[in-house]
């Protein structure tokens, strides 16, 4: 599998509380945007984000994004607005660390701890 399942075409705005987070790059999980194991076998392989504060998210549901795990509107046919994604993104960006999951020996699957 070279690209990612397109799982949505719009953001998947969230409400997190701190926590690690792992996000689907597949696109294949069913509990997106988190990784459920789904990719085993593609290739692709879950971010592990590391949220310190409570706050509003934007996901990337298309799986195409610039600056994942955070939507940067790349699937811009959906008519989300840019600037409220622009907005959520600067949010986003402020006490909040992505790693590559790649690297990590084992999977926990867990969301939010």
């Amino acid at each position: 599998m070279s690209e990612p399942k397109i799982a949505q075409k719009s953001p998947i705005v969230q409400k997190v509380e701190p926590g690690t987070y792992y996000w689907c790059s597949c696109g294949q999980s069913k509990g997106q945007p988190f990784c459920d194991g789904s990719h085993k076998g593609t290739g692709f392989a879950p971010l592990k984000t590391e949220i310190t504060e409570a706050k509003t998210v934007a996901w990337c549901g298309c799986k195409h994004t610039k600056n994942a795990p955070s939507c940067d509107g790349s699937h811009s046919g959906a008519g989300v607005n840019r600037q409220i994604v622009a907005a959520l993104n600067r949010e986003w960006s402020v006490g909040a660390t992505v790693h590559d999951w790649r690297f990590e020996k084992s999977c926990a699957f867990a969301v939010g701890g």
